[in-house]
């Protein structure tokens, strides 16, 4: 798979004025989709991911029920261990793709 180029946009540039929490923005790849500071690393690491065969992905809409479904999948591949589900930290068992920490979740 081709690198994609990650082009830092310029401090001085209006997308800071209207996005203020930005401290560094990229645009990425031939469409220039924009990205904050860390997105270059979260394409690597996409790029770089190797699925295993027992790996269950849950791709949802935002404001979906993302949540309910993790946990609904979550107890079906744990056997219905309802105490095990309520001790864990539901994003180190469904690391979101587009964070940062996803290459380093990911490999546990």
């Amino acid at each position: 798979m081709a690198a994609l180029s990650a082009t830092l946009i310029p401090l001085n540039d209006k997308l800071y004025k209207h996005f203020t929490h930005f401290t560094k923005a990229y645009w990425i790849g031939p469409k220039e989709f924009c990205f904050p500071k860390f997105g270059p690393q979260v394409i690597n690491n996409l790029q770089h991911f190797k699925a295993r065969d027992d790996d269950v992905c849950v791709v949802t809409f935002p404001k979906t029920g993302t949540t309910w479904v993790q946990e609904i999948v979550y107890l079906l591949m744990n056997d219905l261990d309802f105490e095990k589900a309520n001790s864990i930290i539901r994003d180190t068992v469904f690391p979101y793709a587009d964070s940062r920490d996803f290459a380093k979740i990911a490999k546990t």
